[in-house]
């Protein structure tokens, strides 16, 4: 443990890759998200809510030719809550 924690995540996986060994970061969300906006892959789209304001969502991975995606609603608001 007191090894790995030496270096970060990115320098094992780089050097792991290197030496042929099938190996990668574990991400979080963000770091997903992060690793997928790296690779050109815009994992994100915007839409507007009912009240015009921009909301980010996930974009859909598959994309086909034929038949793309669609982005219409934006999913309801979350009610505020008190306290």
């Amino acid at each position: 443990t007191e090894l790995l924690a030496a270096r970060p995540a990115a320098e094992w996986a780089a050097l792991l890759a290197d030496a042929g060994v099938p190996a990668g970061e574990v991400n979080d969300v963000r770091g997903a998200f992060a690793f997928a906006e790296a690779l050109g892959l815009d994992p994100v789209v915007v839409v507007r809510d009912e009240e015009g304001r921009e909301v980010r969502l996930p974009r859909n991975p598959i994309r086909l030719s034929e038949t793309p995606p669609t982005y219409r609603l934006a999913p309801p608001a979350m009610p505020e809550r008190e306290g």
